[in-house]
């Protein structure tokens, strides 16, 4: 079942047009193909999906094109490591504002939380928000 719909997705990402984020997504394969064909990489977008190939292909193409956006095309293949975040990313991190908890939920999952604080949400808080969480 598995292996059916990772094909059916390559079958989608094939598909895609430039209004779908093909651009981002090409310029990651071209960077590193092992790492966008990745297994692994794409059993992710197809869970969340339901294993559905063709929404999970344009969630894939979406992903490329936001993390482009966020740290540029040379991170596009590259997971995103604390040194990748400016100062203002590592201290809103530092601020509390999100945090990791220690206990993990039935499931085995991470809990995040965010307790919106004292924190300056003046300066381009929202992209500083979204690059910090992409990081955790």
């Amino acid at each position: 079942f598995v292996r059916a719909k990772m094909e059916e997705m390559e079958m989608e990402l094939a598909k895609l047009t430039s209004n779908e984020g093909k651009e981002a997504y090409m310029q990651a394969v071209a960077q590193n193909k092992e790492y966008v064909t990745c297994d692994k990489f794409r059993l992710k977008f197809l869970r969340v999906e339901m294993f559905d190939a063709r929404l999970a292909a344009g969630r894939m193409a979406r992903f490329f094109d936001e993390k482009k956006k966020l740290f540029g095309a040379d991170k596009l293949t590259k997971e995103i490591k604390l040194c990748d975040l400016d100062k203002d990313d590592q201290n809103f991190l530092q601020s509390g504002v999100i945090q990791i908890l220690p206990q993990r939920d039935r499931a085995g999952r991470c809990i995040i939380t965010s307790m919106p604080r004292d924190y300056n949400w003046e300066r381009e808080a929202m992209h500083t928000m979204v690059r910090s969480s992409w990081w955790i």
